[in-house]
């Protein structure tokens, strides 16, 4: 007979603007995870229901208040790690909060800030990335760090974005999109037909360098993804086995169609004049119903043009 044991428990608040950004807390001097943003969260106290402890977590941290009974349930995270044990996280989206944010526990916040959330990456803590991209996927229960691939904090995604050639996009129009920069610094290490490995370098409009090692693997026509984190020192030494180097700047936003939101991503090319466009949805149906006159005129669809997909691209730069 399996031993008995209780799970903790924790609630989250998430806190979206009209403009499709989060309030995030950056941790500082609690010895977990610290430098890394996450929602305004904490234990759920013996006697309180989960959505009244992310309203009062909310209330402690950022000084923002809100009705626990408005909160509106977004997501259950059941996950465990080898140093915070077994927990439930409980996400709750605030549809209606009052005050300004604030940095209201100073010992366990640096800052607090809007972050958009298409910017979302590295700076935020993993499992609470992992929590935010599987709720906005449409998924109201997840696990996390029940299996390997988990731990070695590894992530495999769907990469079968639509692509597209275009002009040189107005500052004006990715401003008015609300979008976000950084630049991207690609070396390849290995290139075989529809397969490839390499490392990325990603600096941040705030200066945070992101480092990944990334393999890309084409099977029945659809392209997938393996990321994984790796440290400055590790990036070094991978770095001397380069064999080809490309550098972009990357914007991303969001645009909506006839209610379906697709995921921008817009790279310039430095020292060329390629301009290439991508286009993601949470489904094909969806990215198949994108329609490029109702963005942007002058789009030329390049999807499947093998001479547009990864170290490809530098024989065209």
């Amino acid at each position: 007979m399996r031993e008995k044991f209780t799970p903790n428990a924790a609630a989250h608040a998430l806190v979206i603007d009209d403009k499709d950004r989060i309030l995030m807390l950056r941790r500082f001097n609690t010895g977990w995870m610290d430098g890394l943003y996450t929602t305004p969260t904490g234990h759920i106290e013996k006697g309180e229901s989960a959505s009244e402890a992310a309203a009062r977590e909310l209330r402690e941290e950022t000084g923002l208040r809100t009705d626990a009974a408005q909160l509106e349930h977004a997501i259950t995270v059941h996950r465990q790690n080898e140093i915070k044990g077994v927990y439930f996280d409980n996400y709750f989206v605030v549809p209606k909060w009052s005050g300004e944010p604030i940095i209201a526990e100073p010992d366990k916040s640096d800052a607090v800030e809007w972050l958009t959330i298409n910017s979302l990456g590295d700076n935020v803590v993993p499992t609470v990335l992992k929590a935010l991209r599987a709720f906005r996927a449409g998924k109201r229960y997840m696990e996390d760090g029940w299996n390997i691939e988990q731990e070695q904090q590894k992530e495999f995604l769907e990469d079968n974005a639509r692509k597209f050639v275009v002009d040189t996009i107005s500052s004006e129009f990715l401003e008015t999109n609300n979008a976000t920069s950084y630049l991207l610094v690609t070396d390849w290490l290995e290139t075989r037909g529809d397969n490839e490995k390499k490392i990325v370098r990603k600096v941040l409009e705030d200066g945070t360098v992101q480092m990944l090692l990334i393999s890309k693997v084409t099977i029945g026509g659809n392209r997938t993804s393996e990321k994984e984190k790796i440290t400055e020192q590790r990036y070094k030494k991978i770095l001397a086995d380069s064999i080809l180097h490309v550098e972009k700047r990357r914007y991303e936003f969001k645009h909506t169609q006839a209610g379906t939101e697709f995921d921008i991503k817009y790279d310039v090319f430095t020292d060329s004049s390629l301009r290439v466009l991508e286009v993601d949805a949470l489904s094909d149906v969806e990215r198949e119903s994108f329609v490029p006159s109702v963005m942007l005129n002058g789009l030329r669809e390049v999807t499947g043009d093998l001479q547009y997909y990864g170290y490809r691209v530098a024989d065209i730069v």
